[in-house]
C-alpha cells in the first residue's frame, strides 16, 4: 500500500484527529493501536467488556479483529454483530464469548496488542479425578455459581464445582440405599442429606453435615410405608410417608428429624403425576413408588 503525498488525502477516505478515518479509509495513515483500559476483568459469559484507547479499527478499515482466549478460540471482527456491541477508534465494546477463557489480544495491519485478561466466573469443563463411570444420584446449588452434585461411587461421593474448583467431600453413609438419597440445605444453607435405610424394615437416614462432608445418622422414623415423596418448598424439606391410614410428614429441627404431621388423607387419590416407577424394598414385597416432588396438601 503506498504512501500519500504531502498535502494529498490518503487513497479512499481522510484521517482526522486522533486517527478516525471516514468510511472507506485507508490504513496507511492509521495510528498503532494503543491500549489505555479494559473492563471488566471477569463476569459471566455474555458480559460486556469494554476496550479503550487510540488505533483500535473500526467497520469501516480492513483488518482489525480481536483474538479471545488464551489459544485465540474466538476472533471477532468489527462487523461480528453477533457479539460486538460498538467498534470505534477509541472504544470497542464486545460480549466475552463462550467458550473463550483468558487473553484478549487486538491484531491489526499494523502489529498486534495485547488488550487484558478476562476470567469467566464459571467454566467450561472441569476434570473431576476418580468420577469416571460415575452417575450423578442428586444435586443441589447452595450458592451463586456452585453446584454439588451425589456421584454413585464406592463409597459414595460429593463433589462441590464453583469459581473457585472442584472440591471432593467424602460421603459415609453405610448400609443406607444410595439410590434413595437427596440432598437439600439446612438452615445455615450447608449441604445435608435425607435417605432410607436398606434393612429389612428401614427407617429415614439423616445424612449430616460434618465440616462439608457427610455422615449419615439413623433417625427412630420407621418407614412402613407404600408410598415415599421427597419435597421442599419455603418451609425447607420434608418427607411424605403414605401408610394405611394416611399421609404423615417428617421434617427437620433443631434436634434432628421428627415427624410432625399425620396421618392426613390423601387428597387427590387418583392423580396420574404423583409417583413415578414402582420399586420394592429390600426384604418386603409391597411396592414402594421412588422419590417424587409431589407434595400432598395439609
Amino acid at each position: 500500500m503506498s504512501q500519500a503525498g504531502q498535502g494529498d488525502e490518503p487513497a479512499g477516505g481522510s484521517v482526522g484527529k486522533g486517527g478516525k478515518t471516514g468510511v472507506g479509509g485507508s490504513v496507511a495513515d492509521y495510528p498503532e493501536p494503543q491500549i489505555d483500559s479494559m473492563e471488566p476483568t471477569s463476569g459471566p459469559y455474555g458480559t460486556p467488556v469494554t476496550i479503550k484507547g487510540l488505533g483500535l479499527g473500526n467497520a469501516s478499515l480492513a483488518g482489525f479483529t480481536l483474538a479471545v482466549g488464551n489459544q485465540g478460540e474466538v476472533t471477532l471482527t468489527p462487523k461480528d454483530k453477533a457479539s460486538v456491541v460498538s467498534w470505534t477508534d477509541e472504544e470497542i465494546v464486545f460480549r466475552y464469548p463462550f467458550p473463550a477463557e483468558g487473553g484478549v489480544a487486538l491484531e491489526g495491519p499494523k502489529g498486534d496488542v495485547t488488550v487484558g485478561e478476562f476470567q469467566p466466573t464459571w467454566h467450561v469443563a472441569r476434570e473431576i479425578d476418580q468420577a469416571p463411570a460415575a452417575t450423578v444420584l442428586a444435586s443441589i446449588s447452595p450458592a451463586a455459581n456452585h453446584i454439588v452434585m451425589l456421584y454413585d461411587t464406592m463409597p459414595l461421593s460429593l463433589v462441590d464445582v464453583g469459581p473457585e474448583g472442584v472440591v471432593e467431600h467424602s460421603v459415609t453413609a453405610p448400609g443406607v440405599d444410595p439410590s434413595r438419597v437427596r440432598l437439600y440445605l439446612n438452615a445455615a444453607k450447608k449441604v445435608e442429606g435425607i435417605g432410607v435405610s436398606s434393612d429389612a424394615a428401614p427407617v429415614l437416614v439423616h445424612l449430616q453435615n460434618s465440616n462439608d462432608d457427610l455422615v449419615a445418622k439413623a433417625t427412630t422414623i420407621q418407614l412402613q410405608a407404600t408410598e415415599l415423596a421427597v419435597a421442599g418448598g419455603s418451609e425447607g424439606a420434608a418427607v411424605w410417608m403414605r401408610r394405611a391410614t394416611g399421609w404423615f410428614r417428617a421434617r427437620p429441627g433443631a434436634s434432628g428429624w421428627a415427624q410432625d404431621k399425620g396421618p392426613i388423607a390423601d387428597p387427590n387419590p387418583n392423580a396420574p403425576n404423583r409417583a413415578t416407577a414402582p420399586c420394592t424394598w429390600p426384604g418386603r414385597s409391597t411396592p414402594v413408588t421412588s422419590w417424587t416432588t409431589w407434595r400432598p396438601g395439609r
